[in-house]
């Protein structure tokens, strides 16, 4: 009886060990994984059409990261879905480091609630690093007869179903914001769908939709062809202060609108740690703040355990908003 008890603790006992060895061996792994990491091109998927915002700065931010690691760095346009399909592709990558695309507030935090997306933002992604906070306003043409936002508002109420916007993702924070609002305030109007905010603002030069909700609105702004009517985030437009804000005029939701960087759940943490290091560095330096600024949008550095805890619970609160004004159970 001693003899199996004495057994028994010496296989309790070579177990644990074999557990333990078996830690620090995955451990050294990881460590010699990031050490050699990357050894090859490495991919990032840019979820919406080529010469959009997020695509732009996306290449931009690429071109900087890929000489800091000493690879290159392909950006793909996976399209569709309004961004679900590249989102996607992320999210059921194999976790080796070797494929990254766009997080931004429409795809992580809004989407999920309404389409059957394949993904968790809570749950499948590594999330790297934000890289810029972005505007995204409502623009009409110059000619438009509204000048002012509340202008829009009173024609759309008093003409219903005629009122044509597109926004550059059918059910992105901005678009769920402005559905609020239209159902707040008793609005008929008619969306027209496109993929991504460059094919919305041909649309609205073109005349095919009455107004438009993008980031791509600065070059036709400053060559006079749009007017900016609203902003759908809660801090107003640098340069165009008096374009006012949904959060000052009252509206429950007034999203923020950000992208960043996140790959599929299980990248090694040392991984995660030496692109979020080399972002940093191309985020923070003055030839990214230029690029940027022509562009009109803020370059931002958020780290990988913040950014994550953010976009995991701005989705949270995005569904108690959207539960709170009935637009979903």
């Amino acid at each position: 009886m001693k003899r199996t008890k004495k057994g028994i603790l010496m296989l309790v006992l070579v177990a644990f060990a074999l557990f333990i060895n078996g830690c620090a061996t995955q451990d050294v792994d990881s460590k010699i994984e990031a050490d050699t990491w990357p050894e090859k091109p490495i991919t990032w998927n840019s979820i919406f059409t080529a010469g959009g915002m997020s695509d732009l700065s996306l290449r931009a931010l690429a071109e900087g990261v890929e000489k800091k690691l000493g690879v290159p760095i392909v950006v793909e346009n996976i399209v569709g879905a309004a961004g679900a399909a590249g989102v996607n592709a992320i999210a059921k990558a194999e976790p080796d480091g070797y494929t990254f695309g766009l997080a931004v507030v429409s795809t992580n935090t809004v989407l999920p609630y309404f389409e059957d997306v394949g993904y968790d933002p809570a749950e499948d992604f590594e999330y790297i690093s934000q890289y810029v906070t972005v505007y995204q306003p409502v623009a009409v043409k110059a000619d438009s007869p509204w000048d002012t936002w509340e202008d829009m508002i009173s024609w759309a109420k008093n003409n219903p179903g005629k009122l044509k916007w597109s926004a550059a993702s059918a059910k992105g924070a901005q678009a769920i914001a402005t559905e609020a609002v239209f159902k707040e305030q008793g609005i008929e109007a008619t969306f027209v769908p496109f993929q991504g905010g460059a094919e919305c603002m041909a649309a609205l030069l073109g005349g095919h939709v009455d107004a438009t909700i993008v980031a791509e609105y600065i070059g036709p702004l400053e060559a006079g062809e749009v007017r900016l009517l609203a902003e759908c985030g809660p801090v107003n437009i640098k340069g165009y202060e008096d374009v006012p804000t949904y959060k000052e005029l009252g509206y429950p939701l007034h999203p923020m609108s950000f992208y960043g960087v996140a790959g599929p759940k299980g990248i090694p943490q040392d991984i995660v740690n030496k692109l979020n290091s080399a972002i940093k560095e191309v985020v923070e330096s003055d030839d990214f703040y230029q690029k940027m600024e022509k562009l009109n949008i803020l370059p931002i550095h958020v780290g990988a355990e913040e950014f994550g805890n953010y976009v995991r619970g701005a989705y949270a609160d995005m569904g108690e908003e959207l539960r709170k004004l009935g637009m979903i159970e």
